[in-house]
């Protein structure tokens, strides 16, 4: 699946998860949480880290790290904002993905 398809995929997880969420199922809205970072997360694998993947690149590995806290998965969204954050990331991506990464680390202490 490329990049994109990934990409739309966790979206779809995520909108379910959160109405999940909404309506009471925890387990299930943390079960789908996980599937979306796993999805965003390959497609974020994708990407080298150049100037010409961004700002796409920081995009996503913000989206999935900010996915993975939603499933509690402090760790993981720690290491994939730390991984967001090389190549040639813009202030305002490198200012997002410093974001997740204090947020995580809060959480999680690597």
């Amino acid at each position: 699946m490329s990049d994109k398809g990934l990409h739309n995929r966790a979206i779809e997880y995520h909108v379910e998860a959160v109405t999940a969420q909404r309506i009471g199922q925890e387990g299930y809205a943390k079960l789908l949480f996980h599937q979306a970072y796993i999805c965003e997360m390959a497609a974020a694998w994708e990407l080298e880290p150049n100037k010409e993947n961004e700002p796409g690149r920081a995009i996503l590995y913000c989206s999935a790290a900010w996915m993975a806290t939603d499933a509690g998965d402090y760790r993981v969204a720690f290491d994939l904002a730390t991984e967001g954050l090389r190549g040639e990331v813009s202030p305002q991506f490198q200012f997002e993905l410093n974001d997740v990464l204090k947020h995580a680390e809060l959480r999680f202490i690597p």
